[in-house]
């Protein structure tokens, strides 16, 4: 199976679901389509260890609390063959009671980050993008090398609006006050 493909299966009962792998295999689950997530590149970690450095110092001891490469079942009331599961490269999340008894967030990370490689930023600018804001996450932050896209997910904006900021490589959020991150 190649990195960062999906691979349909027909029928509910042949897609593995998160509750029941026990293996260290990195996948996404979108219904009955199981997308294998790749290791990263060198530019990869090294853009994600600097951002969440910056998240930990501006939370650390807040009650919201960074996360990085966290399984996230962003719909966990559908029922298997219709899950929605991802692995946000970071993210940050403000509900503690969303952490199961396994470790995997069910519902919305109140942030999510994702940098972008040539193999997924196509599925990370669309399809998870609109995931993300369905499934109730606020802020969406994209890193392309140097430069950040902020997305903001505000219900109190008309329709299917969202606010979108092409940024430089500093970054501040909508939703965090006085959070500022910088590659």
């Amino acid at each position: 199976m190649a990195q960062d493909s999906a691979v349909r299966f027909e029928g509910h009962g042949l897609v593995r679901d998160w509750d029941d792998d026990d293996t260290d295999d990195k996948y996404e689950i979108d219904g009955t389509e199981i997308r294998m997530m790749s290791p990263g590149t060198w530019f990869h970690q090294d853009v994600s260890v600097v951002i969440m450095e910056q998240l930990r110092a501006f939370f650390k001891g807040k009650s919201c609390k960074p996360f990085k490469k966290v399984g996230v079942d962003l719909f966990p009331e559908l029922e298997r063959g219709r899950k929605q599961k991802v692995i946000p490269d970071l993210g940050v999340l403000c509900d503690m009671s969303k952490v199961n008894e396994k470790g995997v967030i069910e519902g919305a990370p109140d942030l999510v980050v994702e940098v972008l490689s040539p193999s997924t930023s196509k599925y990370d600018m669309n399809d998870k993008r609109f995931k993300y804001k369905r499934a109730g996450v606020r802020e969406y932050w994209l890193v392309n090398g140097s430069q950040f896209i902020k997305y903001v997910f505000d219900s109190a904006l008309p329709g299917d609006c969202e606010e979108v900021e092409l940024l430089g490589n500093v970054i501040e959020s909508t939703i965090f006050p006085g959070l500022k991150v910088t590659i």
